[in-house]
């Protein structure tokens, strides 16, 4: 690649790398609030409404939690 090149490439990659880190910080506070409203008891259906996610999402994070507590 020429000089030029190069320098394209790389800001390309920095900025995809900082895509993905907004992104998974992004779902590290998603997941943070999921497993709170879960452990205060409220049902995956409650809290799929309360936080405006996806069933699907909150019942992945539950089962997930599962997973590492055995």
């Amino acid at each position: 690649m020429t000089g030029f090149g190069d320098m394209i490439y790389e800001r390309g990659i920095q900025q995809g790398m900082q895509q993905g880190m907004q992104q998974g910080i992004q779902q590290g506070r998603h997941e943070g609030m999921i497993l709170g409203a879960l452990m205060s008891g409220k049902t995956p259906e409650e809290v799929s409404k309360m936080l405006n996610l996806p069933l699907e999402e909150i019942k992945k994070v539950q089962e997930q939690q599962m997973t590492v507590n055995k």
